[in-house]
């Protein structure tokens, strides 16, 4: 089953419309582009890639991230991918809303919460967030890794439109790159960006500054942590907790 919003739909997975099973709707139509820079094989091998790249330390900010969320809350999870940070805040009573631009990753996410029984649990909207408009307001945004893929510009501005989609005192959770001006660090964020460039649509740029970029609009610092590379290695990667 799919939930057109403005009479445009497209499937959000494999197969036919009725392969799918809405975990509430599967919503798409919200954007005019209908490009999947993904696709299914990078889909599938992104959060393989993601683990040998960061040997773990990506997947620790994700979950250190997510565990300041609180049952019961409202969140919506920008640019999830196939939404490995979902599960445990769906498990634990947290009403999620998902939004990724790619279908192929929201099939994989469909198809993991289905395995965790949790189907029914959470809402899907394949759309850019930049025209999402869900028409409410939320106690947290979540956005792991998915601010790296814009130009210093285009990220302050998907800032201020995930603040716009928090209630007051609402909760911004980012989880990136750590800011940090030596060769090597620079050069092992560049590699893959450059890669990633090639393949899809995200842009070159060097590190952002999550935290300066927050404070521009007004966000509040409340907890932070850094996270070394296999656990032993250089701090390369950082996840904070903000408030509106």
């Amino acid at each position: 089953m799919i939930h057109p919003i403005d009479g445009v739909a497209s499937l959000a997975a494999e197969g036919s419309a009725d392969d799918l099973r809405p975990m509430g709707p599967i919503t798409a139509g919200m954007s005019s582009d209908t490009r999947d820079d993904y696709g299914p094989l990078l889909a599938t091998v992104y959060d393989s890639l993601a683990w040998a790249y960061s040997a773990g330390a990506i997947g620790a900010c994700k979950r250190w991230g997510v565990a300041h969320l609180q049952p019961g809350s409202s969140v919506l999870f920008a640019g999830a991918g196939s939404a490995t940070e979902v599960v445990d805040p769906v498990r634990g009573g947290v009403h999620c809303d998902i939004v990724d631009r790619s279908a192929a990753m929201l099939s994989r996410a469909r198809k993991r919460l289905q395995r965790c029984g949790l189907e029914h649990q959470a809402t899907m909207y394949e759309t850019d967030l930049r025209f999402f408009e869900p028409g409410r307001t939320y106690d947290a945004v979540v956005a792991h890794f998915f601010l790296n893929v814009f130009d210093m510009t285009t990220m302050l501005a998907m800032m201020e439109r995930m603040q716009g989609l928090l209630r007051p005192k609402g909760l911004l959770i980012v989880g990136d790159f750590a800011m940090g001006h030596q060769f090597l660090q620079m050069l092992y964020h560049d590699l893959p960006m450059h890669l990633f460039s090639r393949w899809t649509d995200s842009a070159l740029h060097e590190i952002h500054d999550v935290a300066a970029a927050a404070q521009t609009h007004g966000f509040r610092l409340t907890a932070h942590r850094f996270f070394r590379w296999g656990r032993l290695g250089p701090p390369w990667f950082g996840s904070w907790v903000f408030e509106r």
